[in-house]
Formats: C-alpha cells, sequence, structure tokens
C-alpha cells in the first residue's frame, strides 16, 4: 500500500475541520429560523423561512465534507474526485464574485483566494504520488 501524502493528510484534517465548522453553523442558523418562524411579523416569519434553507444548505454541505474528508484520508478516489468537483466550483463563484465587483480591493483578494485551490486542485490531478495513493 502507498503511504499517505502529507499534503493529503493535512487536506483531510482541513476538509473535516470545515465541514464542522458548516455544521455548526447550519445548526445555529436551524435554531434562529425556528424560533423566528413563531414571530408574529409575516417579514420575519419570511426571513426566518430562508435562515432555515440556508441551515439546511449548510448542514448538506457540512455532511458532504466530512464524508469527502474521510474519503481522502482513506485514500478514496471518488473523494479526490468529488474535491476536485467542488474546489472548482468554489473557484468558479469566487471568480464570478471577483469579476461582479471589480474593485481593487476585490480583485486582489479574489486572486489572492484563488491561489491556494488552484494549487491543490493541481496538485490532486497532476502528482504521480497522490494519483498512486487515490488507486
Amino acid at each position: 500500500m502507498v503511504k499517505r501524502p502529507i499534503i493529503v493528510s493535512i487536506l483531510s484534517i482541513l476538509v473535516i475541520i470545515g465541514a464542522i465548522f458548516e455544521i455548526v453553523a447550519g445548526g445555529m442558523l436551524l435554531l434562529v429560523g425556528i424560533t423566528g418562524v413563531k414571530s408574529s411579523t409575516d417579514i420575519i416569519a419570511g426571513i426566518s423561512i430562508l435562515l432555515i434553507i440556508l441551515a439546511i444548505f449548510f448542514l448538506i454541505l457540512g455532511i458532504i465534507g466530512i464524508f469527502v474528508g474521510w474519503g481522502l484520508w482513506k485514500g478514496k478516489n471518488w473523494a479526490r474526485i468529488a474535491y476536485i468537483i467542488i474546489g472548482t466550483l468554489g473557484l468558479l463563484i469566487s471568480l464570478t464574485s471577483t469579476i461582479m465587483s471589480p474593485t481593487i480591493t476585490s480583485i486582489l483578494t479574489g486572486i489572492v483566494g484563488m491561489v491556494l485551490p488552484i494549487l491543490i486542485i493541481s496538485y490532486l490531478l497532476f502528482s504521480k504520488k497522490v494519483k498512486s495513493y487515490f488507486r
């Protein structure tokens, strides 16, 4: 069996930590949303329903993140592919938000924020050590 590359170990731990934060955030949004639905004002009830939908989205992302992090740790190729797809979608969202708000600050932040994901995705796609670990 091929030894797990250290970058994959770090990445899988970070993915799991991020997923835990998403689950916690989703739980908090769900609590706020549920208490707001009981409000007598229509506008607060409407916002609360949106919070509940956002909470469900965060909870689903968190659960997926736990599975992807575990899969990366165990050398599952589906997890590598899932991370590449999710990372690419994140890059596209980041690129879109940078283009939509073309200030010098947002452009610089967008570029800096895209460098690390591009490096990680490239590493997962092209490194021979990584490819052999995920087979």
